[in-house]
């Protein structure tokens, strides 16, 4: 069984989606060339970002989400896909569920990145690696340990890096 759409080249299968590889922006050889492997160089801006990041991330979990929202995008298409497991759209809803979560953090909280891969180039740019951190939440007397795992895609708007999409999930513990 199958669903067609000649329109737009795409095919539903029943072993997934498939596209006509010709008309398909995403589309490569079988066998891709050692170019299209090796990532460019990081853009030096966008480096230069990703260490103020990584403070803002300190802020966030210290109960302030000002410098959050200070680099995140205030125009759509912006989502967070937070540990909860929850689905939040729009640019508005992104920062409100930001600015509500900071409020669990307390003062004394420690914590940064461990960047696995990072990449931008022209007006995108994204990171994934590990998020860990001791935090120190409301309601809790000591430190708690937390380690996410987190991918975040980053879009220049005025000349500058905008968050547009978080997904965090916490990180299962070695056996």
């Amino acid at each position: 069984m199958s669903i067609t759409d000649p329109e737009q080249r795409v095919w539903l299968t029943e072993g997934g989606i498939e596209l006509d590889a010709e008309q398909s922006p995403w589309h490569r050889r079988s066998t891709p060339n050692e170019e299209e492997i090796a990532m460019p160089a990081l853009d030096e801006a966008f480096d230069e970002f990703m260490k103020r990041r990584e403070s803002v991330s300190l802020d966030y979990i210290n109960g302030n989400s000002a410098t959050l929202i200070g680099i995140s995008t205030a125009h759509d298409p912006a989502t967070f896909f937070p540990p909860s497991g929850d689905l939040i759209e729009g640019a508005v809803a992104v920062n409100a569920s930001n600015e509500k979560g900071a409020i669990l953090f307390r003062e004394g909280s420690t914590g940064g990145f461990e960047v696995l891969q990072s990449w931008s180039e022209g007006n995108l740019g994204f990171w994934t690696g590990l998020q860990r951190a001791k935090i120190r939440m409301a309601g809790q007397d000591r430190e708690v340990p937390m380690s996410l795992r987190v991918t975040e895609v980053f879009r220049r708007e005025e000349g500058e890096w905008k968050l547009v999409h978080r997904h965090a999930d916490i990180l299962k513990s070695s056996p």
